[in-house]
């Protein structure tokens, strides 16, 4: 696949995924505002740098796609809101993720946060996002220990990295 179509099935796959997180979230009264503020932290800088170096054109070429055709319908305010990302470099740290967690929630009032890269530095944002009880969703985090700690305001998408294999082994088990 080349990395043209990877990127634009990536960015396929994200529009999807933050819809529909945003339309599964019941609480959109308390938003009542002009704007979805969506934010998170990316690895720009540091360890991880590379691995992500485009999620950060990605969401802002959707938000701009969103926003083009008039945002994003809440039902519960009978209009359209634009979305807008706020997003900070993380610098492949944990204590930089924490502090800017923070700073999303109660600085640039996040309605939904989008977890960094790495169950690493996903597992203090999520304390953070619990603490506050603001919604986030973790788009790259795999561990099992993230999602045992009972944690009412994080979603997973992807499987617990002990279970990734399975697919695999179906796989060649089912070969004909």
């Amino acid at each position: 696949m080349s990395s043209k179509l990877k990127r634009r099935f990536g960015m396929v796959t994200f529009c999807f995924f933050i819809l529909a997180v945003l339309m599964g979230i019941g609480a959109w009264d308390a938003f009542a505002k002009d704007k979805i503020v969506i934010g998170g932290t990316v690895a720009q800088s540091g360890r991880f740098a590379s691995d992500v170096k485009p999620w950060p054109e990605l969401m802002r070429a959707w938000a701009d796609m969103v926003n083009e055709n008039g945002g994003i319908m809440v039902k519960s305010l009978n209009k359209k809101l634009p979305v807008e990302f706020v997003i900070y470099d993380d610098k492949s740290d944990p204590s930089t993720v924490v502090k800017f967690y923070q700073r999303l929630i109660t600085v640039d009032k996040a309605d939904i946060l989008i977890g960094p890269y790495t169950s690493p530095l996903t597992f203090p944002a999520t304390a953070v996002a619990n603490k506050y009880g603001v919604p986030m969703v973790c788009a790259e985090a795999t561990a099992s220990a993230i999602y045992k700690r009972g944690f009412k305001w994080i979603v997973g998408v992807d499987q617990p990295a002990p279970l990734w294999s399975l697919n695999y082994f179906d796989l060649i088990q089912n070969r004909t």
